[in-house]
């Protein structure tokens, strides 16, 4: 791998392929070679490639886009279930970005490999937390391991190292596209794929998923997690509704508000929560929508809490810079910016509760919240 300073501010970088990244149809051929001439540029502290931008790749109809951040697949408004012929395992490698650092023996050279002793070390913690299933530990230490990765992108942080960045990334998308393709040419078929993992379409009457799994591990020296699912209600790949085969309910983006009321009153980002609650429940055991939504006593669930530059005003009257309201049924106007005039998004019909309490309004919209609960069923594919 090369480096080239065009000026201070930009950096130009060449793609090397570790060995073990090899493909055998002709298509991912020509993207790893194509990646290999790439001229990756740093301007700004910010990497740009117009090849990761524009590069899609379709295999058994499902698209992947390359990017700077890593692979993801391109799926919108679909459902996919297990049943008694396939079941749907979603297969991520342990760690990925850091276990891509560890493999390739990747520091930064201002650093020495003294780094790559220290970062082994959180490695192995945080994967000796997981076995333990201590969440806690677990987190603090992708926090930091994650973080000290994506610092190699920042210019003014001493674990700077652009080239790095570059290696991490694009092996990475190389490494989980050469098990797709592994997948595809055995007959097997992933539905959908995220930075550092898959959801493979398994046949239940075959080992040959194993088989193929197994082999790329041996290939790359990674290694893999399985959860297995029931169903996976995607409105795209950043934002989903997973059910597992235990019952546990994952939500992702736009949904993943807390599963457990008491873990936490009220999310700085919250935003209709009742909704992304009641889908859920819908999708994992046919909880009517219609029950879960009247049925909610905690007034934080049908809030949307939002930070408005500039203040809002609702009818006059000034509410501050950061604003908390609800669907109603007695008013017919927004909550707007005090100094545009514009809407709040989402604010329409909307009252304002400034201080929260603990009783449900007697306006409150119920219907709204249920509608909007359809929207979203409609929005993830599901029939």
């Amino acid at each position: 791998m090369k480096s080239i300073k065009v000026s201070d501010d930009d950096i130009v970088i060449n793609y090397t392929a570790p060995k073990f990244i090899q493909f055998e149809t002709p298509a991912l051929q020509k993207v790893l070679d194509d990646l290999k001439t790439e001229r990756f540029e740093f301007v700004g502290g910010k990497m740009r490639s117009e090849l990761l931008k524009n590069t899609i790749i379709t295999i058994d109809s499902v698209g992947y886009q390359l990017g700077s951040g890593g692979l993801h697949s391109t799926e919108k408004s679909i459902s996919h279930y297990s049943d008694d012929t396939y079941e749907l395992i979603d297969a991520d490698v342990t760690s990925y970005y850091p276990s891509i650092i560890m493999l390739l023996q990747l520091f930064p050279e201002q650093l020495g490999n003294i780094f790559l002793k220290v970062y082994k070390g959180a490695l192995d913690k945080r994967v000796q937390a997981k076995k333990v299933k201590d969440k806690i530990i677990d987190a603090c230490y992708k926090i930091l391991l994650n973080g000290s990765f994506g610092k190699f992108g920042s210019e003014y942080s001493i674990l700077f190292a652009p080239k790095l960045l570059v290696t991490v990334t694009v092996t990475g998308q190389l490494s989980l596209l050469m098990l797709i393709e592994r997948l595809h040419l055995a007959g097997i078929e992933c539905v959908s794929a995220n930075t550092d993992g898959v959801v493979i379409k398994s046949p239940r009457d075959s080992n040959i998923v194993n088989d193929v799994i197994s082999q790329w591990m041996h290939d790359t020296g990674f290694n893999m997690e399985y959860t297995h699912y029931q169903s996976i209600h995607s409105r795209d790949v950043n934002n989903y509704f997973a059910i597992k085969t235990d019952g546990e309910i994952k939500r992702k983006g736009a949904y993943s508000f807390y599963t457990k009321p008491s873990e936490r009153e009220i999310d700085k980002n919250t935003s209709n929560m009742i909704c992304s609650e009641a889908v859920a429940l819908f999708l994992s055991n046919g909880t009517s929508i219609e029950d879960t939504v009247r049925g909610c006593t905690r007034m934080n669930a049908f809030l949307t809490l939002c930070k408005v530059d500039g203040g809002a005003v609702k009818d006059t009257e000034y509410l501050g810079k950061v604003v908390r309201f609800y669907h109603s049924t007695s008013t017919n106007t927004a909550i707007i910016y005090a100094k545009t005039g514009h809407t709040v998004p989402m604010s329409e019909k909307c009252r304002p509760m400034m201080r929260l309490t603990k009783e449900i309004p007697i306006d409150l919209d119920y219907d709204w919240y249920i509608t909007k609960c359809y929207e979203i069923l409609k929005d993830v594919g599901f029939k």
